[in-house]
């Protein structure tokens, strides 16, 4: 039977939230831990697929080189037609497959924050009825530019591109799939990196509180509507 596979690049990153939605409506679906070696699916058995963050760089190939089986994965995947979204790293990822650079940004976006919706995001199956600014989660120091061909959905100040849709493709650079819980468990482990931008935990509690309810609400809604235009088919 196919399935969801939801490719992860560290353990610190699952699916969150989604995990919660995707076992609620019973979907099908299965970790490819590529830390661990495991190997990427067969295109063919693939029902969709959500690529998830990870610290490394789209341009770390020689270091990680799964990073450049996994686009050559990617490219296949696409040119079958099939569901995938990518969050963070694994919106790069896509951008990259699809031939768009992917580089540092001015600063690092880190912490709850806000994307602005474009009018055609607006109006995009996965946010369509949101409000035009959105409460989101970041961490990332690069990002990725729009691949040719792809409609821009959401965007920030610094990072133009936060969000794109290039037929069953999305790419997402924020995180709406986060909890609380998870955010804390990052910033436990990044406590310096934190720092280094002016982010002390106890500012990222304060944004936990005003925000997390929010990106939580609206990230249940994300991934029912991905698994819905699956659905559909």
């Amino acid at each position: 039977m196919k399935k969801i596979y939801v490719i992860r690049h560290v353990a610190a990153e699952p699916l969150g939230i989604w995990e919660e939605e995707l076992r609620r409506w019973h979907v099908p679906f299965e970790y490819v831990e590529l830390w661990q070696g495991k190997p990427l699916p067969d295109p063919k058995s693939t029902l969709a697929a959500i690529v998830m963050g990870g610290f490394m760089n789209v341009d770390e190939q020689d270091r990680y080189p799964h990073l450049k089986q996994e686009i050559e994965y990617l490219k296949e995947l696409m040119a079958r037609e099939t569901h995938i979204l990518g969050v963070c790293l694994g919106g790069q990822l896509l951008a990259a497959a699809l031939g768009a650079h992917v580089t540092c940004g001015p600063h690092p976006e880190i912490g709850y924050s806000e994307v602005t919706l474009t009018p055609i995001g607006a109006e995009d199956t996965l946010f369509n009825g949101f409000p035009m600014t959105l409460p989101v989660f970041q961490w990332h120091s690069q990002g990725f530019e729009l691949p040719q061909g792809a409609e821009r959905l959401a965007a920030s100040p610094d990072y133009p591109n936060q969000a794109f849709r290039l037929g069953k493709v999305w790419g997402l650079q924020f995180h709406l799939e986060v909890t609380p819980d998870l955010v804390q468990q990052w910033a436990g482990a990044g406590e310096r990196e934190l720092q280094k931008n002016g982010l002390t935990p106890a500012k990222l509690e304060e944004q936990i509180h005003s925000h997390g309810q929010m990106v939580s609400l609206y990230g249940r809604q994300v991934i029912r509507r991905f698994w819905d235009s699956i659905a559909e088919i």
